[in-house]
């Protein structure tokens, strides 16, 4: 979950991005195929049919995105 704070971690380790208004969801590759979930857990693949399909086709064998839309 995002928690607001005064400015973000210092380091190269961290990486950034604009949350805009709109949905968190968190994109999961591996042997079962591509599901899209929602912040509380709700299945949304269906909703994001294309972008699943763009996702099986990465070329992956196993990765867990998040993304603010």
């Amino acid at each position: 979950m995002p928690t607001l704070v005064e400015k973000p971690p210092e380091g190269d380790e961290w990486i950034h991005g604009v949350k805009f208004d709109g949905y968190r969801s968190q994109m999961i590759i591996d042997d079962e195929g591509v599901r899209i979930f929602t912040r509380r857990g709700l299945d949304w693949t269906s909703k994001y049919r294309d972008l699943a399909k763009a996702a099986g086709e990465l070329g992956v064998e196993n990765a867990i995105i998040d993304h603010p839309e």
